[in-house]
């Protein structure tokens, strides 16, 4: 309930985006009253209502016009619940819906309006969950495997804005993401899901030649095998004053991806002195992934520039005339496989108070666990592997009021704690040790300019990131006239 000042203006200056109904009266006048007023996130809408002479009795009722933004002079993308349902989203991950903005890249890491993406910001309920170390957009999310941080099912709808948002948002200069989410009401409800992702359902690509073989011989997909699940509900804790609303989702995936990999032979590699020698020698020929000058793989020998500068540096010239029977030092490239499966388990919890006036509070807590087998540095051999790990917790309170019929204050508070962790699956092993190799360090060998795959492994203190990120925002909304004061 608010006043009109003299001049007949009135604000709300706090508004949940929903569905509202409007009613305007004043002694002398018809009272009218506007049904269907939807209220978007980020919404500065102004309705202007024009009251008859007559009784209170009488009244006039309308349906809403199209409200005129008149203070939101961003550009920008409104993603309601509707449409999360509606919009085909593959791993049913939401960010992904942020690429629809205009000015937005085709892909997550792309610029938005020309700013790198690592700049954009996001809040969920006003409050930051920005990975504030990495260019990964999110604190704890993988941009890699994984749905998200919480379900899409637990949004109740977001908003991206590409350029000129106002000052209230601050921290990033490239796009603003604004997340609201669900929260519990007097009506009891919730959602059961299941999607399914299967080789079976899946037809083999044109170009795919192995190394997977049906029983007749023919190149067959790689297995495939992609669970999304998920529960929701809501509901009152004491009607009308307490309401609670919660989500679980799971996402579990076995996979085995093919890729290509170009290896030195057995011949170039006991040409190789020293310390690199040694260890290409235990990488590759000590473990299996090469045997001999043309296999495994497709044998590929060296340019003719390259032959002639090795055997005018002094290197034996049978292995480097080009007959690969005498001996050759190349390369070979061989198509692998290494798996790439994915445990994945996010949790969300939200509690909402009516207390004494227009004060309202609200707590969240959301959890996010994510295990991620897969290729080290995803370069390297195809046995060598890495356990990404990836975790993340946030609690969240707000408590928001009207100090007076123009005064608003909004206070949030909010911890998070995300850590990330790829400790190699197996570890270093004794050969590498013996050479010198250390288990906390490991070791990546890139060959510049050679076309060669890197080599190496991930030491068990490699790629460890843990970061708290408490954060406190009060924010006082002083409505006066035709002005709007935020501090």
């Amino acid at each position: 309930v608010t006043t009109t000042d003299a001049s007949g203006r009135y604000a709300f200056p706090r508004v949940t985006p929903g569905d509202y109904t409007l009613r305007v009266e004043m002694s002398g006048f018809r009272h009218v009253t506007i049904a269907g007023l939807r209220l978007a996130v980020n919404d500065a809408v102004t309705n202007d209502v024009v009251l008859p002479p007559g009784s209170l009795a009488e009244s006039v009722t309308v349906s809403a016009p199209a409200g005129v933004q008149t203070r939101a002079g961003g550009v920008s993308l409104g993603v309601d619940g509707r449409n999360l349902e509606a919009l085909p989203l593959n791993g049913r991950d939401w960010t992904r819906l942020t690429l629809l903005a205009p000015g937005a890249g085709a892909t997550a890491s792309a610029p938005v309006s020309g700013v790198r993406f690592s700049y954009n910001s996001t809040t969920v309920d006003g409050v930051g969950i920005n990975n504030e170390r990495s260019a990964d957009p999110l604190a704890g999310a993988s941009p890699y495997s994984g749905p998200g941080l919480f379900s899409t099912e637990a949004i109740q709808e977001f908003r991206v804005i590409t350029s000129n948002a106002d000052a209230t948002f601050g921290r990033g200069s490239g796009a603003q993401v604004n997340v609201i989410t669900k929260s519990g009401s007097n009506a009891l409800r919730g959602s059961a899901y299941e999607f399914l992702r299967h080789d079976r359902l899946d037809a083999r690509d044109f170009f795919n030649t192995g190394p997977f073989f049906d029983a007749a011989g023919r190149a067959d997909v790689p297995p495939f095998e992609q669970h999304l699940f998920g529960v929701t509900a809501g509901g009152p804790l004491q009607r009308n004053r307490h309401f609670v609303f919660g989500s679980y989702e799971g996402f579990r995936q076995e996979r085995q991806a093919t890729s290509g990999f170009t290896f030195p032979n057995s011949d170039l590699i006991t040409l190789m002195p020293g310390d690199l020698g040694r260890f290409y020698r235990t990488y590759y020929l000590d473990r299996g992934l090469v045997s001999t000058t043309t296999g495994p793989g497709e044998f590929r020998p060296l340019t003719t520039a390259d032959r002639a500068a090795a055997v005018a540096a002094g290197f034996p010239s049978r292995l480097f005339d080009g007959d690969a029977a005498n001996g050759e030092a190349g390369t070979l490239l061989q198509s692998t496989t290494s798996p790439q499966n994915v445990v994945h388990d996010a949790v969300f919890l939200r509690t909402d108070s009516v207390l004494r006036g227009s004060w309202r509070a609200s707590v969240r807590f959301n959890d996010t666990r994510t295990r991620q087998t897969g290729p080290q540095f995803t370069l390297g051999s195809p046995i060598d592997l890495a356990i990404e790990t990836r975790d993340s917790t946030t609690t969240t309170a707000e408590l928001v009021g009207a100090l007076s019929p123009s005064q608003l204050l909004e206070v949030r508070g909010s911890f998070t704690r995300a850590s990330y962790l790829t400790p190699p699956a197996d570890g270093v092993g004794d050969p590498f040790r013996a050479i010198g190799v250390r288990d906390d360090l490991g070791i990546l060998v890139t060959p510049a300019g050679t076309g060669l795959n890197s080599a190496g492994f991930v030491g068990t203190s490699s790629f460890l990131d843990r970061q708290d990120i408490p954060q406190l925002s009060v924010l006082h909304t002083w409505q006066r006239g035709r002005l709007t004061l935020r501090s």
